[in-house]
């Protein structure tokens, strides 16, 4: 079929080159076919590679399975790394945090001014 279509094309003889521009520019030609269609299909015996058993098909089966884990395997090891301060330098927000830190000093101390005055009758 593909080379009386070929030769339908190319009544003259003449010969031309292949133009590649033209082949990716058409859906239909062979880059483009689905694996599936054109060549064996790597994943056709996947299930043979599948584990299969109690513990993992049904829920008591999970359940015997986590309570055999120990505790230690549940609790997360995520270890924070400290940020690296060089001498005289405050990043941005150390310096935001100071501030607000001493803002709140400021304010509760205040806070605690005014109810002395309210509650000791004041001056």
């Amino acid at each position: 079929m593909w080379k009386l279509l070929a030769k339908w094309r190319n009544v003259e003889g003449k010969l031309e080159r292949r133009d590649v521009i033209k082949d990716y520019s058409d859906y239909g030609f062979q880059t483009y076919v689905p694996l599936s269609r054109f060549g064996p299909i790597s994943d056709r015996d996947s299930n043979r590679n599948m584990v299969k058993g109690h513990f993992l098909s049904t829920y008591e089966g999970l359940l015997e399975l986590e309570a055999g884990l120990s505790p230690s395997v549940m609790e997360s090891r995520i270890n924070v790394p400290r940020p690296k301060v060089t001498k005289g330098f405050i990043t941005c927000s150390a310096r935001r945090e100071l501030e607000l830190m001493k803002t709140h000093q400021v304010m509760s101390s205040w806070v605690l001014f005014t109810l002395n005055q309210t509650v000791g009758g004041g001056v």
